[in-house]
């Protein structure tokens, strides 16, 4: 997962690998995974008003930039991109295309690199 920090920053900031996604309710996420969300119980609450079953994502590893890569240099390296309001999936062509080797481990690079 790629992030994109929108407000002031404007930017693809760093990354996170997908360990798992657990579905449950509301309440059994929070019983979960409570310590590890940082909200308030009342965020939560708020965020899953009226849901039965909510979905909580577990992050395996993270990257950080060392320079963001700013919106006006995405625009110029790959016409027509538009910031999600939530997600987007992107093939890896289009990560590289935008800066994204940054976000890959040296292993990984090398086997991209190796491609015909």
């Amino acid at each position: 997962v790629i992030i994109y920090a929108s407000g002031s920053q404007k930017a693809l900031v760093g990354a996170f690998q997908i360990a798992d996604v657990t579905a449950a309710s509301p309440e059994t996420i929070w019983r979960r995974y409570s310590s590890k969300t940082g909200l308030t119980k009342h965020e939560f609450d708020c965020y899953y008003t009226g849901l039965e079953t909510g979905f909580a994502i577990q992050v395996a590893q993270t990257w950080k930039l060392a320079s963001p890569v700013q919106l006006a240099s995405l625009l110029n390296l790959r016409g027509g991109f538009h910031p999600t309001q939530s997600y987007r999936y992107l093939d890896l062509a289009e990560v590289l295309s935008m800066g994204g080797e940054a976000l890959l481990g040296e292993s990984r690079r090398r086997k991209v690199a190796a491609r015909p």
